[in-house]
């Protein structure tokens, strides 16, 4: 199957901070409960499970006398599983990913591609507990071919090149090198080669350039959507010509060659994929979502209401064209996960989140149905999604329920044994010990319902004091769109105070990502940058940032916990990033720059995706001034400047217009994936000093 769409991540512009669990104070007893023996297929009745410090402690008969100040769950009538755990996912909006995840008891993720560091704070952050939502590993960048088809990806033409990258992704941290599709064939060997002297595995897709016998012998582990497969049935039904290249139509009519074909010859080789270990992740539910957006069902899908807004204008059928063609191919790829199932190859349950239709832990329930139909008994389609997972990502610690094990498990009401759909039943959730019980599980499903749909919330206040000590200078609202759709806005006063210092205050209202937050900041006359403290309202989240010499630093205090503090180097120019876009005055206030002279300068981003600050290179030049009406109609002679941020998922260039004394009046941020335009809607001017 030629490549899957993915969206990019979109959480370096838009997203906001994040809530985490709380702490659960004692140990925990799930109390004669029914343990599923997933190695086994079996069930142990009457078993009182204890944990403590996120870890599984015992598993004993409930019999037994419970330690004192231990919290007690009834798990009689119901059956305790190891957390779910979905290989195929693209993390890109971890604010309604992370929540609803967890509401369907997947506890562990694995991203496969999107800009290294953007993924790794997200990884780190869950692995943290900073975020909420489940454990996660990751690739970071995808290595491709020349040109590659992901702007975030490692661009590999060479063999040394693809070396390189190898050598450079493992010292950034990632878990797993994702091959794909445009890769040449010694450069893929050599990439696959240099995977085995450092030890780390080899994933993705076999690119158009390699057999599926080809990449089993090279030594990659896992194969995502059936990737290999339908060009193993075209060679084997002689619809593909030795040495010849297929285009995107020719891997749609090789899947129906599986009904045509004597079968064994595909079983001999499925048998030796088997023997070599190659793990294959189906991702069936991401082919039924593309059938859907062909066909129009998706748009009635109850988790449809779950998705943001700004996400959902990715899945243009437009961009999609193939996907009229996939529904008539699906029989044949399910008739090929049973193939691969009675040949004794591993099945890996993942769900290609971020594609069309594709909905966050929902669609690894859809999945895990769609392998059960296939013919594959609910007790192997289980390990899919628990135990096969952690032998293949070599995680010892999860996967099964175990003395010392990772105290991450799904309560359910019913028997998955007896039809994989049981799973859907949660009753509770524990990730790494934390309990997350019904009524919470359904307060992280309406916390996300209310962020797609832009209120707070709930029990939270939406209102917030914008009065400052001093004159007030300004107060007014900016209002912004990604890619037209409407993504929030944001209120702020700016006052001077007596001594010829600045105050800001902002309330930012996001609507799809990220929760509303306040921004205050505090700048001294002349100073060359202000004190930024920062509240998340929807969580105990306060961070201070400032900046000395050639240090940032941040301070944070979540859940009246102190972390230990957070220090960047960064350059003699160097400016914060957040959430507000009224912060910006305090750069271009005392900003002397002529007009056609450019400044180098560090971004110190923070809020997206945690509090945690992101520095990036970036230049910042002057343009011509030009005139910009206000929305009381007034025309304003505007000062414009250029930004190009060097991300790691390539440069944004964003286009600014401030007045003369500094305050934003406008912004236009364009990146590969989509535009953000922020305009000031409001505007009442007080006094000036």
């Amino acid at each position: 199957m030629k490549t899957i769409l993915i969206l990019i991540t979109l959480t370096l512009v838009l997203a906001g901070p994040f809530e985490t669990l709380a702490e659960n104070p004692s140990p925990i007893a799930i109390v004669g409960v029914t343990v599923v023996d997933v190695e086994k297929g079996a069930l142990l009745e009457g078993q009182t499970v204890l944990l403590r410090d996120a870890l599984i402690k015992s598993v004993q008969p409930s019999a037994q006398e419970l330690p004192a100040g231990v919290t007690v769950v009834n798990g009689r009538g119901k059956y305790l599983i190891p957390g779910l755990f979905d290989s195929h996912v693209h993390f890109v909006d971890p604010p309604s990913y992370g929540k609803l995840f967890l509401a369907h008891g997947v506890t562990h993720v694995r991203d496969l591609g999107g800009s290294t560091g953007q993924v790794l704070a997200i990884r780190d952050a869950l692995n943290k507990g900073e975020m909420t939502g489940p454990s996660m590993i990751a690739t970071g960048a995808i290595v491709d071919g020349k040109p590659a088809i992901w702007p975030f990806s490692e661009e590999c033409d060479t063999q040394e090149q693809g070396r390189a990258a190898v050598r450079k992704l493992s010292g950034q941290g990632v878990d797993q090198i994702k091959v794909y599709s445009m890769l040449k064939k010694d450069v893929y060997l050599a990439i696959l080669d240099e995977c085995k002297k450092i030890g780390i595995r080899a994933v993705g897709h076999i690119p158009h350039t390699v057999t599926l016998e080809e990449a089993v012998a090279a030594g990659q582990k896992t194969s995502e959507h059936l990737n290999g497969l339908d060009e193993l049935l075209g060679r084997l039904s002689g619809s593909k010509k030795p040495g010849s290249h297929s285009n995107h139509m020719d891997h749609f009519r090789y899947w129906k060659e599986i009904n045509n074909i004597d079968l064994e010859g595909f079983r001999s080789v499925l048998g030796d994929v088997a023997e070599a270990g190659m793990a294959h992740c189906p991702t069936l539910v991401v082919f039924q979502g593309l059938a859907s957006l062909a066909d129009g069902t998706g748009k009635e899908h109850p988790e449809l209401a779950y998705v943001p807004g700004s996400i959902q204008s990715f899945w243009d059928p437009e961009r999609y064209g193939f996907a009229t063609y996939i529904n008539d191919t699906i029989p044949s790829m399910k008739k090929s996960v049973f193939e691969l199932h009675k040949a004794g190859v591993t099945l890996l349950a993942g769900s290609d989140l971020a594609n069309p239709y594709v909905f966050a832990g929902a669609s690894l329930h859809d999945e895990l149905a769609l392998l059960q139909d296939c013919g594959v008994p609910a007790a192997e389609v289980l390990r899919s999604a628990t135990l096969n997972p952690s032998r293949v990502f070599g995680l010892p610690d999860v996967g099964t329920i175990k003395p010392g094990k990772i105290a991450s498990l799904v309560l359910i009401r019913k028997n998955p044994l007896l039809d994989i759909r049981n799973a859907r039943e949660i009753e509770a959730v524990f990730l790494r010990g934390r309990y997350i019980p019904a009524d919470e599980i359904e307060e992280l499903r309406q916390e996300t319902l209310a962020m797609v749909k832009g209120v707070s919330k709930p029990g939270s206040s939406g209102e917030v004091d914008l009065n400052l000590p001093g004159t007030l200078i300004h107060r007014g609202t900016y209002t912004s769109t990604f890619n037209g759709m409407n993504a929030g806005s944001e209120d702020f006063a700016i006052t001077l105070l007596a001594d010829g210092g600045r105050r800001l205050k902002a309330h930012n209202q996001p609507i799809g990502f990220g929760n509303p937050s306040v921004t205050t900041a505090e700048l001294a006359k002349n100073a060359p940058h202000p004190t930024i403290r920062w509240n998340e309202m929807t969580s105990s989240t306060v961070v201070k940032y400032e900046i000395s010499g050639e240090l940032a630093r941040a301070t944070a205090l979540i859940r009246g916990q102190v972390l230990p503090p957070q220090t960047a180097d960064i350059k003699k120019s160097a400016y914060f990033s957040g959430p507000s876009s009224a912060q910006n005055f305090a750069v271009f206030e005392h900003l002397e720059l002529q007009v056609g002279k450019t400044l180098p300068f560090s971004s110190i981003g923070f809020g997206f995706p945690s509090w945690r600050m992101m520095v990036a290179p970036a230049t910042l030049t002057r343009g011509e001034d030009e005139a910009l009406t206000l929305p009381d109609g007034q025309s304003v002679n505007a000062r414009t400047f250029r930004v190009k941020f060097n991300t790691p998922m390539g440069e944004f260039d964003t286009r600014f217009w401030a007045a003369e004394d500094g305050l934003p009046l406008k912004s236009i941020m364009k990146m590969s994936f989509g535009t953000v335009e922020v305009k000031l809607s409001k505007l009442s001017s007080g006094e000036r000093g």
